[in-house]
């Protein structure tokens, strides 16, 4: 009797253990199918419903913004387009060519005037027609920065820009001239390829406004 009681004690200990086990293993296992079954018990019909209007009102939004965008795109051209005709009669007049750059707002920053990146080829094949204005290159005001690494990707764009328009060979256009950086960033503004920058505030100090 004493041999067949010892001989069990073990075995339920490991039985035991197992249990344990099994209780620790299991008791996660429970809580995700109650996760579950809580998730599926919206009917099926109702969730596709609101995700079909979420879908058609994210949609609308896209719309609306391109054709905004595509709006505006087209006015500035088109204003753009008006003041260099007025500049190519007033030249004719006098029988002068005159050196322009085309200021590029690279940023899209609303308190800057210029062209978008996209609008800049399009306006130099329409103006390109105009025998009184030459184009000489691209010019951007960067925005104001306390670190001027920060610009560097502004000043590459128009770098860029300006390689490819050179490339396509348009009449009445050279981009011999690159105007970018200014006194807190213009040696960044050079190691991108900059041929001209402002830095009166440098030379000169800061303006004083109140005057």
């Amino acid at each position: 009797m004493t041999d067949t009681h010892d001989t069990n004690l073990p075995d339920k200990a490991v039985e035991l253990e197992e249990d344990k086990k099994t209780a620790e293993v299991s008791e996660p296992a429970t809580t995700e199918t109650s996760a579950e079954a809580t998730l599926t018990d919206k009917p099926a019909e109702s969730v596709q419903k609101l995700t079909k209007e979420e879908i058609l009102n994210k949609l609308k939004e896209i719309a609306t913004d391109v054709e905004n965008a595509a709006k505006s795109e087209i006015d500035s051209l088109k204003q753009a387009f008006y003041k260099l005709h007025n500049s190519e009669q007033e030249a004719a007049k006098k029988d002068l060519v005159m050196p322009i750059l085309l200021e590029v707002n690279v940023a899209e920053e609303e308190s800057k005037f210029g062209l978008t990146t996209n609008e800049v080829l399009p306006l130099l094949e329409k103006i390109s027609i105009f025998s009184h204005i030459k184009v000489m290159g691209l010019m951007t005001i960067a925005p104001f920065v306390k670190n001027p690494e920060e610009n560097r990707e502004i000043f590459r764009t128009l770098k860029k820009l300006s390689v490819d328009i050179n490339a396509k060979n348009i009449n009445n256009v050279n981009m011999s001239v690159l105007s970018m950086g200014m006194t807190g960033d213009y040696e960044v503004a050079v190691e991108e390829g900059a041929t001209l920058v402002r830095v009166g505030t440098g030379i000169f100090g800061e303006r004083n406004y109140s005057i």
